[in-house]
Protein backbone atom coordinates (compact mmCIF):
# COMPACT_ATOMS: atom_id res chain seq x y z
CA UNK A 1 0.00 0.00 0.00
CA UNK A 2 1.05 3.60 -1.01
CA UNK A 3 0.21 6.82 -0.17
CA UNK A 4 -1.08 8.88 -2.96
CA UNK A 5 -1.21 12.63 -2.01
CA UNK A 6 -4.74 13.25 -3.87
CA UNK A 7 -5.02 17.32 -3.01
CA UNK A 8 -2.64 19.94 -4.71
CA UNK A 9 -1.84 21.14 -1.51
CA UNK A 10 -0.14 18.30 -0.41
CA UNK A 11 1.51 17.64 -3.20
CA UNK A 12 2.82 21.25 -2.87
CA UNK A 13 3.64 21.23 0.75
CA UNK A 14 4.90 17.76 1.33
CA UNK A 15 8.25 18.07 -0.13
CA UNK A 16 9.17 21.22 1.85
CA UNK A 17 7.42 19.27 4.99
CA UNK A 18 9.99 16.48 4.60
CA UNK A 19 12.87 18.79 3.88
CA UNK A 20 11.87 20.46 7.30
CA UNK A 21 11.64 17.29 9.08
CA UNK A 22 14.77 16.24 8.01
CA UNK A 23 16.10 19.06 8.79
CA UNK A 24 15.12 19.31 12.56
CA UNK A 25 15.83 15.53 13.00
CA UNK A 26 19.45 16.77 11.24
CA UNK A 27 19.61 19.54 13.86
CA UNK A 28 18.72 18.29 17.21
CA UNK A 29 20.61 14.66 16.57
CA UNK A 30 23.70 15.92 16.92
CA UNK A 31 25.68 16.26 19.83
CA UNK A 32 28.41 18.61 20.23
CA UNK A 33 31.28 16.84 22.03
CA UNK A 34 32.39 19.89 23.70
CA UNK A 35 30.74 20.04 26.63
CA UNK A 36 33.14 19.60 29.84
CA UNK A 37 32.68 16.42 31.95
CA UNK A 38 31.47 17.82 35.30
CA UNK A 39 33.66 16.80 38.30
CA UNK A 40 33.54 17.92 41.82
CA UNK A 41 35.79 18.91 43.60
CA UNK A 42 37.27 17.29 46.56
CA UNK A 43 35.77 18.94 50.25
CA UNK A 44 33.45 21.12 48.38
CA UNK A 45 29.26 20.02 48.23
CA UNK A 46 28.82 19.68 44.27
CA UNK A 47 25.29 21.96 42.71
CA UNK A 48 22.61 19.53 42.12
CA UNK A 49 22.27 20.97 38.64
CA UNK A 50 25.25 18.87 38.02
CA UNK A 51 24.13 15.69 38.92
CA UNK A 52 23.35 12.88 36.59
CA UNK A 53 19.96 11.12 36.28
CA UNK A 54 20.22 7.35 36.43
CA UNK A 55 16.91 4.88 36.91
CA UNK A 56 17.71 1.03 37.08
CA UNK A 57 17.26 -1.87 39.24
CA UNK A 58 19.08 -2.45 42.48
CA UNK A 59 21.45 -5.85 41.91
CA UNK A 60 23.48 -5.93 44.92
CA UNK A 61 23.53 -4.44 48.15
CA UNK A 62 26.74 -3.49 50.65
CA UNK A 63 24.63 -2.00 53.53
CA UNK A 64 27.47 -2.02 55.93
CA UNK A 65 30.13 0.46 53.78
CA UNK A 66 26.74 1.96 51.67
CA UNK A 67 27.82 0.48 48.87
CA UNK A 68 26.04 -1.28 45.91
CA UNK A 69 25.18 -1.68 41.93
CA UNK A 70 22.43 -0.93 39.86
CA UNK A 71 21.81 -2.25 36.39
CA UNK A 72 21.33 1.18 34.22
CA UNK A 73 18.18 1.01 32.50
CA UNK A 74 19.11 0.35 28.59
CA UNK A 75 16.78 0.28 25.73
CA UNK A 76 14.35 -1.37 27.84
CA UNK A 77 15.86 -4.49 28.87
CA UNK A 78 17.91 -4.33 32.28
CA UNK A 79 19.50 -8.08 31.68
CA UNK A 80 21.65 -6.98 28.89
CA UNK A 81 23.66 -4.20 30.95
CA UNK A 82 26.72 -4.58 33.31
CA UNK A 83 25.71 -3.65 36.69
CA UNK A 84 27.58 0.02 38.19
CA UNK A 85 28.60 0.14 41.36
CA UNK A 86 28.15 2.83 43.53
CA UNK A 87 28.74 4.51 46.76
CA UNK A 88 26.44 6.53 49.34
CA UNK A 89 28.09 9.21 50.60
CA UNK A 90 27.87 9.82 54.11
CA UNK A 91 25.14 12.84 53.94
CA UNK A 92 23.09 10.74 51.11
CA UNK A 93 19.63 9.57 51.64
CA UNK A 94 17.46 6.63 50.39
CA UNK A 95 13.86 6.92 50.04
CA UNK A 96 11.40 3.47 49.86
CA UNK A 97 7.63 3.61 49.42
CA UNK A 98 8.14 7.61 50.15
CA UNK A 99 10.02 7.36 53.29
CA UNK A 100 13.37 7.75 54.50
CA UNK A 101 15.11 4.24 54.62
CA UNK A 102 18.34 2.11 54.77
CA UNK A 103 19.80 0.22 52.20
CA UNK A 104 19.39 -2.85 53.75
CA UNK A 105 15.46 -1.90 53.84
CA UNK A 106 15.35 -2.02 49.80
CA UNK A 107 15.02 -5.42 48.20
CA UNK A 108 17.31 -6.58 45.22
CA UNK A 109 15.12 -5.77 42.36
CA UNK A 110 13.48 -2.92 43.15
CA UNK A 111 14.05 -0.01 39.84
CA UNK A 112 15.93 3.11 41.81
CA UNK A 113 15.86 6.40 40.54
CA UNK A 114 19.43 8.37 41.59
CA UNK A 115 21.10 11.33 41.37
CA UNK A 116 24.82 10.18 41.01
CA UNK A 117 28.02 12.58 40.33
CA UNK A 118 31.46 11.21 38.69
CA UNK A 119 34.22 10.81 41.06
CA UNK A 120 36.46 13.62 41.88
CA UNK A 121 40.10 14.05 40.21
CA UNK A 122 42.29 11.66 41.65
Amino acid sequence: MFFVPCSSFLVRRLPAFVCALLVHVTATGGESGTEKIFRPRAGKFPPLEKAHAYRGELVFVDHANRRGSIRVEGAGKFYRNDPHPFALLPYGMVRYHDAPADLRDVPLGTVMHAYGFLPPDP
